[in-house]
């Protein structure tokens, strides 16, 4: 189920599931797609509890790039092959 071609999405997918890499935490799962704000919830709640308790600074951390940003079509491993995309998905994230 983690084979690049069984992924949505993938060049070489089909219709079969998107894999364990692609269940990792992003906000945007699949290239182009719409970005899905329910994700990592538990995280996004903690972040906006502190805001509200008067944390005024906070910092943004990224493992890895979603999985296909990536050469590999993997988050784990593999080089960064959409830079531009990347840094997108970051500065939106981040607003």
């Amino acid at each position: 189920c983690g084979r690049p071609e069984e992924q949505t999405g993938h060049p070489y997918g089909g219709s079969k599931v998107r894999g364990w890499f692609a269940l990792i935490e992003g906000f945007q799962p699949v290239p182009n797609g719409e970005f899905d704000w329910t994700r990592d919830e538990g995280q996004r709640n903690f972040l906006h509890l502190a805001v509200e308790r008067g944390v005024d600074q906070v910092e943004l951390f990224a493992n890895a790039p979603m999985w296909w940003m990536s050469n590999s079509s993997s988050s784990f491993g593999g080089s960064l092959a959409q830079p531009d995309d990347f840094a997108s998905y970051l500065g939106e994230v981040a607003s």
